[in-house]
């Protein structure tokens, strides 16, 4: 939780940061934009201020162009009306980018300045072309000739001459230069030509008269001079005063031109220090607004680093006592680990020499009161065997160490089993036993059949174990893929504030007190359920009993097919020659007595040197090897016995006998091992591991009490009358109805041989394989063989090798019956 606390801490911090810094760009942004981006303003002053320097450079244009026309030079006449009428336009083009009425007038005043500028150039152009000085003196001269030649002639000739003048008035259409440019700058009405046609007669008479020509000359020439000269004087007046007239009026336009262009200019100035003033003062806004992110940042940095650090700083210390706590939860589980290991070995293996040594007491002895003793000693040291179970299983459960091992399995057949195993106690304690099965359960399915007994028997248990009058229940379902199975009684009953404990590690009710056990029983079942993907549940009331509902998934099951060909036989007995190596003497004597009550010879060392010598000696079918020894451990024991065997090219079977659960059959097979035993374990079990390692399963046999010198039964007759208390007579009545069962079974199994009816041999296996599991007949192997072929109906060579070998051991368990029964009636 804390260092959830502490991440969301540094994303906060580094949000709101992001948030600010993201804030403070965007302003700084949007403020830059404010200096990079003109405004309409802005833009208009610069076009104004293009079109005012565009109307001085046309100005400038047409004033030079005018200096040169007023000097005379009359080709410059067109480049003048162009310059003009451009600088008219660019007038214009100021006027319209103008808002300010004032300034408008001065454009105004400007473009009449042009109109009187254009007029003036006019007047000029008119006074110089008016300079005809040589057509004066041209005229006079004629004038002179006429008189000169008049005065010459002897007859003077009287001349009377008559003038008639006709007049009449054209309106047309200004067509000359001036009209044009007068045009630029305004419209005016078309001007109207008066023509004058005159008509002079001359009439001359015959009169001479001399003259002096000298005379005549001088005098006109004086004249024509003076009037040149009046002439020219006037003109030049003229023209003076239109140049003069011309220089004012361009110095007015100048004045106008510069007072605009300086309005022009005061308005930029001012637009330019407005914007230079609104961006300083963007600019100290900015750098005022990054100082304030830089300090709230730096501030912000400083407050969170301080909180993370004491996060930290929190964390780093919770995380040094968490890695103590776990180094000190390490070693606890380490000490448990020894702990069970302890158990399974030191404590195991002595239970497992009580339970050994009294099944050979119980086979030799015959006195009432002895057998009472062994058979409580028995039960107690069973008793005390499945508490260590119990412990093991749960650490197995609790360290993940257990495994789920999917078989093919007949449920219903499982459950009958369980069913037939636990009826006797429920009978014992005179309780009711209802047992219900679904006939969809018999048949081949996949599963763990071991881990469903397991869990099924624990509820039963449980069920008798807390119900002293009533009934228990066992029913079972197939519902959707899953093995439903209800475990009912009519006990006590669970609370609803312990219904939710029930299932917790060594818990114990108030209405278990007095009784046996850990309080593990419900924690393991409920482990082992979701160990196969199951659930448990539970419905009970308070004094109304108790139902425990599982719900398992199986599989399709896939019938197992027996192995072809019959396997090896030892000798016709069925006898082995076992090398025992074991650091515990106690279980060497045991194990020794196990193979030799059972017709075996054994042959027992302390020591690896003893048992190489054993072996230089004479041959053994197999050798029994304990796996935790102080000289030498089992693991290199198997090499060392591997290595001699390759060596003398014999096959020599090493069975690994160990009170350690955490290995199993796989695991020793990798480092040599044939076989695996797990102590405590039965003279069955043992006979059968080595069978097994040595290739002759199904040829061993339980010694009977006959054939090993002793007296009693080499069978486990008690389940079958355990209900029957020290009733001989019910007893003896019980063993004979098993005997009578056991024969038509035997019968029925003889006949579908002769017969190869597999269907019927299936049929009489399947109704001997209970009570044959209950009385520990090695041949319950067999049963469940042929009781897996139910459904075929090719009987194979394997499965008349197994009925056989069933009829064989069915015959002595008969004659042990028998035994029994003659003992219980007293012969």
């Amino acid at each position: 939780m804390l260092k959830l606390s502490t991440r969301i801490k540094a994303v906060s911090g580094y949000v709101i940061l992001a948030v600010f810094f993201i804030a403070t760009i965007l302003f700084i942004v949007d403020a830059l934009s404010d200096l990079i981006v003109s405004d309409g303003e802005e833009m208009r002053l610069n076009h104004r201020q293009q079109a005012a320097n565009e109307v001085v450079v046309r100005l400038y244009q047409a004033e030079v162009t005018g200096q040169a026309l007023s000097a005379g030079k009359s080709e410059y006449l067109q480049d003048y009306a162009t310059a003009m009428m451009n600088t008219a336009s660019a007038v214009d083009s100021l006027r319209v980018l103008t808002s300010d009425k004032v300034q408008i007038a001065r454009i105004d005043s400007v473009k009449i300045l042009l109109q009187k500028k254009v007029d003036n150039m006019e007047a000029l152009l008119v006074a110089v072309e008016s300079d005809n000085s040589e057509a004066l003196y041209q005229e006079y001269i004629d004038e002179l000739l006429r008189e000169q030649a008049e005065a010459i002639n002897v007859p003077q000739v009287a001349n009377s001459e008559v003038v008639r003048t006709d007049e009449y008035t054209v309106a047309k259409e200004r067509k000359n230069f001036f009209g044009r440019l007068r045009d630029a700058f305004s419209r005016r009405k078309n001007d109207t030509v008066r023509v004058s046609s005159t008509t002079r007669e001359v009439h001359s008479d015959t009169l001479m008269q001399s003259v002096n020509p000298t005379d005549s000359v001088v005098r006109l020439l004086s004249d024509v001079r003076d009037r040149v000269g009046n002439t020219r004087l006037r003109q030049i007046e003229e023209l003076n005063r239109q140049i003069q007239v011309l220089r004012e009026n361009g110095m007015e336009l100048s004045r106008e031109i510069n007072r605009l262009l300086a309005a022009i200019v005061d308005d930029s100035a001012r637009s330019a220090a407005m914007k230079l003033s609104r961006q300083e003062e963007i600019r100290q806004n900015a750098m005022r607004t990054l100082a304030a992110t830089a300090i709230v940042s730096v501030s912000l940095a400083i407050a969170f680093l301080i909180v993370i650090w004491r996060d930290i700083t929190r964390s780093n210390r919770y995380r040094r006592e968490l890695e103590a706590a776990k180094q000190k939860a390490e070693s606890l589980l380490a000490m448990r680990e020894k702990l069970m290991l302890a158990i399974t070995h030191d404590i195991k293996a002595p239970v497992g020499s009580i339970i050994g040594y009294s099944d050979l007491l119980g086979r030799i002895t015959t006195e009432e009161r002895q057998r009472f003793y062994l058979d409580n000693m028995r039960s107690s040291a069973d008793h005390l065997l499945k508490l260590v179970n119990s412990l093991l299983d749960f650490h197995r459960l609790d360290a993940n160490k257990m495994e789920v091992a999917i078989s093919s399995f007949n449920p219903k057949q499982l459950l009958d089993t369980i069913y037939v195993s636990h009826k006797p106690a429920a009978d014992a304690k005179r309780l009711l036993f209802d047992y219900e099965c679904d006939a969809t359960l018999d048949g081949v399915f996949a599963g763990d059949p071991f881990r469903i007994r397991q869990i099924v028997e624990n509820l039963i248990t449980n069920a008798l174990k807390f119900t002293q009058e009533g009934h228990i229940g066992l029913s079972a379902a197939w519902d959707d893929g899953c093995l439903l199975v209800c475990v009912s009684d009519s006990g006590c009953g669970i609370s609803d504030a312990d219904k939710q404990r029930i299932f917790n590690e060594f818990t114990r009710l108030r209405s278990a007190q007095g009784q046996e056990g850990f309080g593990l029983g419900l924690s393991i079942t409920q482990k082992l359920v979701q160990l196969l993907d199951g659930s448990i549940d539970v419905e009970s009331e308070e004094g109304e009993g108790s139902r425990f509902f599982v719900r398992l998934p199986l599989g399709s099951g896939v019938e197992a097919e027996a192995e072809e060909g019959k396997p090896e036989d030892m000798d016709a007995a069925g006898r082995f020659r076992v090398l025992l190596i074991d650091d515990d003497r106690l279980q060497l004597q045991l194990t020794a007595a196990m193979l030799e009550t059972a017709g075996s010879e054994a042959v027992c060392c302390t020591n690896s040197e003893e048992l190489f010598c054993e072996l230089d000696k004479q041959r053994f079918d197999a050798v029994l090897t304990d796996i935790q020894m102080p000289e030498i451990n089992g693991f290199d024991l198997s090499r060392a016995i591997c290595e001699y065997a390759d060596s003398r090219g014999i096959d020599l079977p090493i069975i690994a006998v160990t009170a350690r659960d955490d290995m199993d059959a796989g695991m020793l097979s990798q480092h040599g091992f044939s076989g695996c035993l797990h102590k405590p374990f039965s003279q069955r079990e043992l006979l059968e591991a080595i069978g097994n390692a040595a290739g002759v399963a199904g040829k061993m046999e339980l010694q009977t009490p006959h054939e090993a010198g002793h007296e009693g039964s080499g069978y486990d007759f008690s389940a079958l009358t355990a209900f029957s208390g020290d009733d001989k007579a019910a007893s003896a009545e019980i063993i004979n109805t098993f005997i009578a069962e056991t024969e038509a079974n035997m019968s029925r199994m003889r006949d579908a041989l002769d017969s190869g009816n597999l269907e019927e041999l299936s049929a009489a296996a399947h109704k001997m394989l209970p009570l044959f599991s209950m009385i520990g007949a090695m041949a319950a192997t067999q049963l469940a063989e042929l009781d897996k072929r139910r459904g075929k109906t090719e009987l194979a060579d394997c499965d008349r090798d197994a009925a056989r070998i069933v009829l064989e051991e069915a015959a002595c368990v008969v004659e042990e019956a028998h035994s029994v029964v003659e003992k219980f009636m007293g012969k």
